[in-house]
């Protein structure tokens, strides 16, 4: 009887410890992975675990550089990705960068971490769904020609999620996306480390690009990102330009929900979305209206 009761006391104590971790936020922690970016290179293992996953993603190059995930459709193959992606690109060579759209015929985009300028870092917590992917980055170097038609393409293999899942992160704020629009924004982004909700509620892939104004306004932002882009191979503009990356979280589909973790100063900030809309002549979002202009203290 003794040892029964001792038994007992035992497991009234283990219930408690129990309730007491998860009253406290105990159970699994969102795991963290390394993701590099060099001048034209990801580095990542091959394999990633699914389910919530921080991704640290560091700029290793002497460009800007983001990680675009891509998963590619059930039943598609990674050679089949690469025998359209290679078509798209010879058709993008006479069609203009719009042909590159048509990965997305055997793609859907799963968000990632946001542009990054050379020695810096970025943030996100993502939802990877089981599957295969390639990680890409659409950004163009200075001769105009996007770095994927540079090779910056890497396969990536997701697994199932374990089981036992960690919570989703708490966040001091949310982000809507809509068509075209960022519909909810934080009244408030202060100075330092900020968890930031995104969803994308439009009917088509966008995604949140914060950008650092220096000098300029929003308007004149979208007037310079308007303008015509520089022929491939022409020399860049003199001097730095007018605005920097900061953050944000990449492109993702309709129902999807990712995580960025900013890390601002104070100063004049816009999201905007850079996505082409097929169903509007491919004219990037922030020219259908998706901009916003906000400033941190």
């Amino acid at each position: 009887m003794k040892h029964l009761v001792k038994a007992l006391g035992f497991l009234a104590v283990a219930v408690a410890g129990v309730a007491i971790a998860a009253a406290c936020g105990g159970g699994p922690k969102i795991p963290e992975v390394a993701l590099g970016a060099a001048d034209y290179s990801f580095t990542l293992a091959d394999t990633v675990a699914g389910g919530l996953v921080q991704v640290r993603f560091t700029n290793n190059g002497k460009e800007d550089h983001h990680a675009q995930f891509l998963r590619l459709n059930d039943g598609v193959t990674q050679q089949q990705f690469q025998a359209t992606f290679q078509s798209a690109l010879q058709a993008a060579a006479t069609e203009g960068e719009a042909a590159l759209f048509r990965i997305f015929e055997v793609v859907t985009a799963d968000g990632g971490p946001p542009p990054v300028a050379p020695g810096k870092e970025a943030e996100v917590v993502m939802d990877l769904r089981q599957g295969q992917y390639v990680m890409v980055c659409f950004l163009p170097g200075a001769d105009g020609i996007p770095h994927i038609a540079k090779g910056m393409i890497k396969p990536l293999t997701v697994t199932a999620a374990p089981a036992d899942q960690p919570s989703p992160p708490s966040v001091a704020g949310t982000v809507d996306l809509a068509d075209f629009a960022f519909a909810t924004f934080p009244s408030e982004i202060k100075v330092g480390k900020t968890k930031v909700g995104v969803t994308n509620k439009g009917q088509e892939p966008h995604e949140m690009t914060v950008v650092r104004l220096k000098g300029i306004n929003v308007t004149q932002l979208l007037e310079i990102l308007g303008g015509p882009p520089p022929p491939p191979g022409s020399a860049p503009p003199s001097g730095p330009p007018p605005f920097e990356f900061a953050g944000g979280y990449q492109a993702m589909m309709p129902g999807q929900t990712g995580w960025t973790i900013l890390d601002l100063t104070a100063g004049d900030y816009a999201a905007i979305c850079f996505i082409p809309s097929p169903a509007n002549e491919f004219k990037p979002h922030f020219a259908l209206g998706m901009a916003r202009a906000f400033t941190v203290k």
